[in-house]
Parts: structure tokens; C-alpha cells; sequence
């Protein structure tokens, strides 16, 4: 939703108050409505109209979402400092993956630890469907055989969450001890409940 603001100050008011102001607007609009205008108007959540405030939506690419994993990585395996970290701390020094990102693709912390959040849950419940396509496994079975199955799994698991698309990210974290120990954590977490 675009906003438009006036300069007039901090604690100003437009001439007429508020209610006027809006009052007029709406006017405004519904008269270029109803001449047949090509004037829509502006929805909350529609894709359509990004472009008029100015603002993008810059998707992640699977080149940025390896550096990520790998930030992550790296930054808990440092042998001087460890985790022993503030949250905040933390992700800053994760979020300097950004460094070597051009300026049109750098991205702000909140949205950083959101898209790790969300490769971690989907690379988990994925390690559960490889975890049990394992244990279905059948003599002759290539990995590729184990692949397909797993992800066969996953879907019919997930359906409403779409298919796994992090398989790139699941490649890097797959053997390292730091993501077996966050398993395990997850499935303490789960037998507790």
C-alpha cells in the first residue's frame, strides 16, 4: 500500500482536518471512477502496484542462498568467539555475507533471518523424508531412486507448503556436525512434547 505524505511538518494537519482531507480523496476517486477512467485502485497485497511506490521485490537466487547457509556456517564454526553470541550480534556478523553483494541485491537482517528461518524448517522436514526413504530402501535402489522417493515423501507431507525447493541449501548442510546437532535438538524438542 503506497502512502503519500505531506511535507508540512511533524505535528501539522491538512487544511480542514483529517476527515475532510480523506473525504475528498474519496471523492476524487470514485469520480474517476465513474468517467471510465483507467484509474484502479491500490490493494493491499497486490503485486500490481509495487512498481508505484517504488519498491521491489528482489527474489533469492540459489547463488545467495549457499552464502547464506554458508555465513551461518562459518560464523557458528569460528574458533575464537564460537556462538557465544548476542542474537543480534550473531546475525550481523551472518548478514556480512552481504558485503560482497551488489547494492540492488543487499538485503536487511529482518529479511536474512526470515529466509534462513525458512530454509531451516523446509531443509528439516526434508532431512525427515530422506530419513525415511532411507529406511524404505530397497536393494538396487540408486541415489538418485532415494532422492526421487524422498522427495516424493516430502511433498505428500507438505502439500500446502509446495515442493522442496532447497535442495541446494540441504546439499551443504547434509553432512556438517552443526546441522546434526540442530536435528537432534529439534527432535528432543519433539519427543518433550
Amino acid at each position: 500500500m503506497c502512502i503519500y505524505v505531506l511535507n508540512r511538518g511533524a505535528n501539522s494537519h491538512p487544511p480542514g482536518g483529517f476527515v475532510d482531507f480523506l473525504n475528498k480523496n474519496i471523492a476524487v476517486h470514485a469520480q474517476g471512477l465513474s468517467h471510465g477512467s483507467s484509474f484502479k485502485p491500490i490493494h493491499v497485497g497486490d503485486d500490481t502496484n509495487i512498481a508505484d511506490c517504488g519498491r521491489t521485490h528482489v527474489l533469492w537466487t540459489k547463488d545467495e542462498d549457499r552464502r547464506l547457509v554458508g555465513a551461518w556456517l562459518n560464523n557458528s564454526n569460528d574458533p575464537i568467539h564460537s556462538n557465544y553470541k548476542k542474537n543480534d550480534q550473531y546475525w550481523k556478523e551472518v548478514a556480512a555475507y552481504n558485503s560482497g553483494t551488489s547494492k540492488n541485491r543487499a538485503r536487511q537482517l529482518k529479511h536474512i533471518k526470515d529466509l534462513f528461518g525458512r530454509i531451516k524448517k523446509r531443509v528439516a522436514w526434508f532431512c525427515g523424508s530422506w530419513k525415511e526413504a532411507n529406511a524404505l530402501w530397497a536393494s538396487g535402489e540408486s541415489d538418485v531412486d532415494l532422492m526421487d522417493k524422498a522427495l516424493k515423501l516430502y511433498e505428500e507431507e507438505h502439500k500446502n507448503d509446495g515442493p522442496f525447493m532447497f535442495k541446494h541449501c540441504w546439499d551443504i548442510l547434509r553432512k556438517e556436525p552443526k546441522w546434526d546437532a540442530y536435528l537432534e535438538r529439534l527432535e528432543t524438542l519433539d519427543l518433550k512434547r
